[in-house]
């Protein structure tokens, strides 16, 4: 399967279960900063996306009740050291 292929697959599964209506962006200190056009686009564009930014431990110590099915992820680390990012996988 080439990437092509397994993109249109994910994209159709994600339909299938009723699209992605939440995005979480998650992230530490300047890898938090890096987010924010991230949350800036799609807060312009977007009319039926929810988007939140929160640091790796508010996400793992005070997750979003609507953090579901139809969530999308998005965890962002310069080094990947932190121990709050890597409880966030």
């Amino acid at each position: 399967m080439n990437t092509k292929e397994i993109i249109n697959a994910v994209a159709k599964e994600i339909e299938d279960k009723g699209g992605i209506r939440q995005v979480f962006l998650v992230a530490c200190g300047g890898s938090l900063v890096d987010m924010y056009p991230a949350k800036y686009f799609l807060d312009s564009e977007a009319t039926k996306l929810h988007v939140g930014m929160y640091t790796a431990n508010e996400f793992v110590y005070a997750t979003p009740k609507t953090l579901g099915e139809n969530s999308l992820v998005i965890v962002c680390s310069h080094g990947g050291q932190h121990a709050g990012i890597r409880r966030c996988g």
